[in-house]
Parts: C-alpha cells; structure tokens; sequence
C-alpha cells in the first residue's frame, strides 16, 4: 500500500480552477494524494508515482500527518 501525491499544479488547469480529479482523490494544502492499497515494494510504488507525475507521499507537517491519517487510516480500518 502506498499514497500518491501530486501537486495541484500537475492536475489542474487555470490556476487551480479546474481540477481532473476523481473521488478517490483527496486535496490538501495544494496537494492531491490518492491512497493504493496493492500491496507492491516500495521502489515499484515510487515507479508507479512517477508514471503519473507524482511521488510517493511524505509528511511534512502535523496538520498534514492529520490529514492523511484522518483520510486513508481511519476510513480504511473498518
């Protein structure tokens, strides 16, 4: 499992105004992370990230950190 993250910059047009997003996509900060749950190694998930523009996700805040747990840890624990 891992989380993709994309900086708006790569998703929208117009300065942000048009997003191409779906619902699996979750913004933050200027930022758009999608939660994947295939189970792959980590050099092949930050492969995957950079096919489409994005890295692997890394926590550079705590209100990020509450985010991202808030998002993909609680929902996905049921």
């Amino acid at each position: 499992m891992f989380v993709l993250f994309q900086k708006t910059e790569n998703l929208c047009q117009n300065n942000g105004k048009t997003c191409r997003t779906d619902p699996t996509w979750f913004a933050f900060n200027q930022s758009y992370f999608l939660f994947v749950t295939t189970p792959i190694p980590q050099e092949e998930a930050r492969k995957a990230c950079l096919e489409k523009k994005g890295d692997l996700a890394s926590i550079s805040s705590e209100e990020e950190q509450s985010f991202l747990f808030k998002t993909f840890v609680e929902k996905n624990s049921d």
